[in-house]
């Protein structure tokens, strides 16, 4: 930028900018000239990083904190590995590129660090030599093998089930194995105490360069850092102990003032007493139109593409919950300081994103809400996660992640394809499947990947709390979601059209006039209707297969209503038959009750079979409810339907 002739001069990958982008700069150039210019006197108020004084050992940063405490469990003994597999084309020296990764250790002493506990039991960096830290890379030749593929496979899922000493090291394993002539694969895996998403793809680039500039004959192709982690994570907490530390709590501790909500997903499965990370994924695509339109939204609103996926899955979220007042959690690289864009370590601190909304707001109002919280929380993300936590003084609960159950990101796809070449000396990297555990940190994460023009969005989730079934509905629900609010992004969101045509053509039962506000009788009088109309469609299903026609429905609740009328009332009890607490495991079972609770001419109360069962006996004594209705008497009702 030249200030003095006023003028913005862009440079990299030009060629990637749409016409729609050039328009967008040249529109906005005087408020992108004025962001370049603050953002300069930002970075001139940041002190370089000094040099922490040298000592046997060394603080950790919060997350490394963290990191080391949740590793200490044998549960998470795997949770914490990052794994990163390539496939290498062209020729390679083996013995060069086991001494390009040599290279790139003697240059970041964070793969050199181990995690000791001190005679005060407080964990510390030891950083070693590179003698002492042991690290060899392993070279295995499967070119004589015809399957040679399903060996790599096979060897590099062992290694994966491998954990971490953090106290002895190596945190970084590597392997390479020969597939054929010209064809390589390039596996290692990092414990996330040293490592990132950030730092895995900067490992990459400096083995490949390194490598490179090794063919070439250059002996030090990678020039030394300045700073290493341990000096970053004493200039952290130095950071965290003046009064700027006041700025950033005060803001977060205000946005996390009052009531905390906590995202209530209905499933049919009963959330575990201890958080467990078993995990599946379920992948969308976003085709490159639909993306091509929400990245044109976001602009148009004064945002991001990421902003623009964080309000839809807001939106989602609350016409599945109902709930106005949503957390989501996301990952900041945490490299905001201009002398960390070159460290490999582990930097990340993730943001947590409180959203309050209305149903009735606008696509547009949501996202300028969405706007506002992730612009503040960007300019406050020094705070680290952990000591927001702390600071919030939250009750511990084992069974779930603290603030937020649900994590969205947006990144690059990846390696995918990179290229360096060294004169006639060409080498080719490309992702190399591997099938593996997936490990999920949270109930549900939305990872969001740009692979050029399309958008790929793969929902991790916990399998012992939410069910395959309703994570794919969730999926093809947030593609319909997205589709409708690009239509029309002025909807009130309680009015998004989410379901899509086919799969409402699939439902037993579309009725245009649902809406309770032009119903013309009783909802038993619809019912019938209904039954009559449509008596031999499916009412009810569950993932079992359990399935009820609409006759057979209205005729089981119709039986059930007898059997509950004619059940002894409790003494001093009211009479007729009020009141029916249900509590049953979710299944067509509770349907049916429905009904039959109406059909008795009685409310019902649902309990939730997940709550502690002192909850339970609360509502139970405080609702007075005659009757309840437990699985064991559903099930002598149906003993004496059937006889």
């Amino acid at each position: 930028m030249d200030d003095t002739a006023n003028t913005l001069r862009l440079r990299g990958k030009t060629e990637n900018l749409t016409a729609q982008d050039k328009d967008l700069i040249k529109t906005h150039k005087a408020a992108l000239m004025d962001f370049i210019r603050a953002e300069r006197t930002r970075q001139k108020g940041f002190a370089t990083i000094p040099p922490a004084p040298v000592q046997p050992d060394y603080a950790l940063s919060d997350g490394q904190r963290r990191l080391w405490f949740l590793s200490q469990s044998e549960d998470n003994a795997l949770t914490y590995n990052i794994p990163s597999v390539l496939e290498l084309t062209g020729e390679l020296n083996t013995d060069l590129f086991a001494r390009a990764i040599e290279s790139v250790i003697a240059r970041h002493e964070i793969l050199r660090t181990v995690f000791r506990e001190s005679a005060a039991g407080e964990p510390r960096q030891h950083i070693l030599s590179a003698q002492a830290i042991g690290f060899s890379l392993r070279v295995t030749d499967l070119s004589a093998f015809p399957d040679a593929e399903v060996q790599v496979r096979a060897l590099v899922q062992q290694d994966m089930a491998q954990p971490f000493d953090l106290s002895r090291g190596p945190l970084l394993r590597a392997s390479l194995f020969q597939l054929a002539a010209g064809r390589h694969v390039f596996y290692y895996n990092m414990h996330h105490i040293v490592s990132d998403g950030w730092s895995m793809q900067l490992l990459t680039r400096d083995v490949l360069t390194s490598y490179m500039a090794l063919v070439q004959g250059q002996e030090a192709p990678l020039a030394p850092l300045a700073i290493q982690y341990k000096d970053y994570a004493h200039w952290h907490l130095q950071q965290l102990s003046n009064e700027s530390l006041q700025k950033l709590e005060q803001y977060w501790t205000t946005q996390f003032a009052g009531e905390l909500p906590v995202l209530q997903l209905s499933n049919a499965k009963t959330r575990p007493a201890v958080l467990s990370h078993n995990g599946a994924v379920h992948t969308i695509e976003l085709n490159a139109q639909t993306t091509s339109k929400l990245k044109a939204l976001s602009q148009q609103l004064g945002g991001t593409l990421f902003m623009g996926l964080l309000a839809a899955v807001n939106g989602l979220l609350y016409r599945y919950t109902g709930q106005e007042d949503i957390i989501i959690g996301s990952p900041i690289a945490g490299r905001e300081h201009a002398d960390l864009g070159e460290q490999i370590g582990f930097y990340v601190n993730t943001l947590a994103l409180r959203t309050q909304f209305s149903h009735q707001d606008s696509f547009e109002a949501l996202f300028e809400r969405v706007k506002d919280t992730t612009l503040g929380a960007f300019q406050h993300q020094l705070y680290p996660f952990d000591r927001l936590v702390e600071t919030l003084g939250l009750r511990r609960d084992p069974s779930r992640n603290p603030l937020f159950d649900v994590q969205l990101n947006l990144q690059p796809a990846g390696v995918t394809a990179t290229r360096e070449n060294a004169g006639r000396n060409e080498l080719e990297a490309a992702d190399f499947v591997i099938s593996q555990a997936i490990a999920s940190k949270f109930d549900l994460s939305f990872r969001c990947y740009e692979y050029q023009d399309t958008l790929s969005i793969r929902l991790e989730y916990n399998t012992d709390v939410l069910e395959a079934y309703f994570v794919e509905q969730l999926g093809r629900h947030l593609a319909c979601f997205i589709a409708e609010v690009l239509r029309d992004a002025r909807q009130p969101i309680g009015l998004v059209q989410y379901i899509s045509e086919e799969e409402q053509s699939l439902l037993p039962l579309t009725n245009p006039r649902s809406d309770l506000a032009y119903s013309t009788g009783s909802l038993l009088t619809e019912f019938a209707q209904v039954v009559m109309a449509h008596g031999s469609r499916v009412a009810v299903s569950d993932v079992s297969g359990q399935q009820l026609s609409y006759a057979q429905l209205d005729a089981l609740s119709s039986q059930l209503a007898h059997f509950l009328l004619a059940q002894p009332a409790p003494a001093g009890a009211a009479s007729p038959l009020s009141l029916v607490a249900l509590a049953l495991p979710q299944s067509p079972a509770v349907i049916v009750s429905i009904l039959a609770s109406w059909k008795a001419g009685a409310a019902y109360l649902p309990l939730d079979q997940s709550l502690p069962a002192a909850r339970q006996q609360y509502m139970l004594a405080h609702s007075q409810a005659p009757l309840t209705l437990t699985a064991e008497l559903y099930e002598q009702f149906l003993a004496q339907a059937a006889a």
